[in-house]
């Protein structure tokens, strides 16, 4: 049986029976690595941000919109979330 944690971080048993014997042991070094929490993967939280993660918005978007920006975004070695990011940061400081 595996678990996910929190993190995303996967455990099966031996993991987890591994991890039980470390955090009992007298060794405080190994104890001590054991206590420290997993690092999160994934892209760094974006300039700006004081939480943990970035805060999210999501919309859904025709078929040929997403065609298109997807064409564009790879024309210019980005990602779609980069050019949505950019093009709603364009659009608020017109409309401020």
């Amino acid at each position: 049986m595996k678990v996910t944690t929190k993190t995303g971080h996967k455990i099966d048993e031996a993991e987890a029976a591994r991890m039980a014997a470390a955090f009992e042991t007298d060794d405080e070094t190994v104890a001590e690595a054991v206590r420290q929490p997993v690092k999160r993967r994934g892209r760094p939280r974006l300039k700006g941000t004081t939480g943990e993660r970035s805060p999210k918005i999501e919309f859904r978007v025709g078929e040929e919109f997403h065609y298109k920006a997807a064409v564009l975004a790879k024309r210019e070695n980005r990602s779609v979330n980069a050019l949505a990011r950019e093009a709603t940061e364009i659009y608020l400081r017109q409309h401020q």
